[in-house]
């Protein structure tokens, strides 16, 4: 709905209320000193001991509460967020994966769940050899990552506001908020109160909001040894996990070793625009504190770009898998996928020569064309192609998909959408997060021809 300016049509406020009662917090324990929490599937159920796997957090549905809220103009200032990072990092596997959920995690590494490897950089073989090697039902997959990161992105959007708020209100604050570590006293995200002056020490490392609230800070925490504080993902490993998922034909699967998938690639593309991998605004943060970006090393470029350009059917739609017929969800996931790589709306890519080579995609009118044919006339809404009944999901990525089209957007009046966190354009500029992988046409050029 707000993809087409309809955002008000929704009871905007009863939806943040319930999605706020859905946050909970994981108590402390011996092994873990300090809270953590993410969203779950409800909020507390009248006459229930809230104990139920229902109220564990799960990183899928903190992603989608958080993009959600936003959406619903919620400014997230009232979010616990130094305890969502550590939900984060307990999260996150050994061969950098991210688990479900932290009951996932105790599952799939019982020893040391929510450990971060301390081992050197291993080369993305080895990483999908081990990860094969597991009953791969219990391992991490890429739609964790992608959640993981993208709630990172969410939170550093708080952060910046609020520099922003403070450059506005005072020159020099934002400074030497960043100086301190940027927990403003009790306009900390942990609404802790707790003053922010404090020197760097064990103290100051184990609070996430100082360790992760500057760019500096950011660098630190994404490159060497990982997150301060154990806080956050790292975010050198989840790379190095994505890169291990690519499959034979340039594609990605959920899991190393798993077939190529539409969707599976999506998370890949966008968790590595996120984490910094791919050109744009936050790898440029990374060169600018002096941290080099996590590296691409292992990318088959050419085979991706090639595997996402042949999914486009006579049809006119994307297919997820090769011979598996159009399903408009897909000119999200690959349309998307294609426009982090190579940049731009869908329908100026036909003809790029920015990964090598010609791309053979079909004018973006066949893309609209089939669209707009699976909309259900009866019920409204979109189905998965025109011989199916409508429903949300393909509802949502159908108008998705068309506002990565020029001149869709343009037709329709429908809003740009953030490539990489799934946000309307509008909410993630409020939101203080930039587009992940906008930038200038030689940045790319250069660094892919490279690999």
């Amino acid at each position: 709905m707000h993809c087409w300016g309809r955002a008000g049509a929704a009871p905007a406020d009863a939806a943040r209320g319930w999605l706020r009662c859905c946050f909970a917090a994981v108590p402390a324990s011996e092994a873990h000193p300090e809270p953590a929490g993410g969203f779950c599937e409800c909020g507390p159920v009248a006459g229930s001991s809230g104990e139920g796997s229902w109220r564990q957090p799960q990183l899928a549905l903190t992603y989608a509460a958080l993009a959600s809220l936003l959406i619903l103009g919620d400014t997230l200032e009232w979010l616990d967020a130094d305890s969502v990072r550590r939900f984060l990092a307990r999260a996150q596997l050994s061969d950098g994966s991210m688990a479900s959920g932290l009951d996932a995690a105790q599952e799939a590494e019982p020893a040391e769940a929510g450990a971060r490897s301390t081992a050197e950089a291993a080369p993305a073989a080895a990483v999908a050899a081990a990860a094969v090697a597991e009953t791969t039902d219990r391992r991490g997959d890429l739609r964790f990552v992608f959640s993981a990161l993208a709630t990172e992105e969410m939170l550093w959007g708080i952060e910046r506001r609020r520099s922003a708020s403070l450059a506005t209100a005072a020159p020099g604050a934002s400074e030497a908020a960043a100086g301190s570590g940027g927990a403003a006293g009790s306009d900390s995200l942990s609404g802790s109160g707790e003053s922010s002056g404090e020197s760097s020490g064990p103290d100051r490392k184990s609070d996430c909001s100082r360790a992760q609230s500057s760019e500096a800070g950011f660098c630190a925490a994404t490159v060497g040894t990982g997150p301060v504080g154990g806080c956050g993902v790292d975010r050198s490993a989840a790379v190095r996990y994505v890169l291990a998922c690519q499959s034979h034909d340039g594609a990605f699967g959920l899991q190393p070793g798993q077939e190529g998938h539409g969707g599976a690639t999506y998370c890949a593309v966008a968790a590595l625009a996120l984490a910094g991998a791919l050109p744009g605004p936050r790898r440029d943060a990374l060169l600018r504190c002096g941290a080099a970006p996590p590296p691409l090393r292992g990318l088959a470029l050419r085979r991706l770009v090639s595997w996402l350009s042949r999914r486009h059917t006579d049809e006119g739609g994307f297919e997820g898998r090769p011979a598996r017929g159009a399903d408009v969800c897909y000119s999200w996931w690959l349309g998307a996928s294609l426009q982090m790589v190579l940049g731009g709306d869908v329908d100026d890519l036909a003809g790029s020569a920015a990964a090598g080579g010609q791309l053979p995609i079909l004018p973006s009118h066949s893309l609209e064309n089939f669209t707009l044919l699976a909309q259900d006339l009866a019920r409204g809404g979109f189905g998965k192609n025109p011989e199916s009944g409508a429903d949300p999901l393909h509802s949502a990525y159908a108008l998705a998909g068309l506002a990565l089209c020029k001149r869709a957007r343009k037709a329709l009046g429908l809003e740009r959408v953030s490539a990489s966190t799934g946000l309307p354009a509008s909410v993630a500029m409020s939101a203080g997060i930039p587009e992940a992988h906008v930038c200038a046409a030689g940045v790319r050029r250069e660094m892919f021809a490279s690999l």
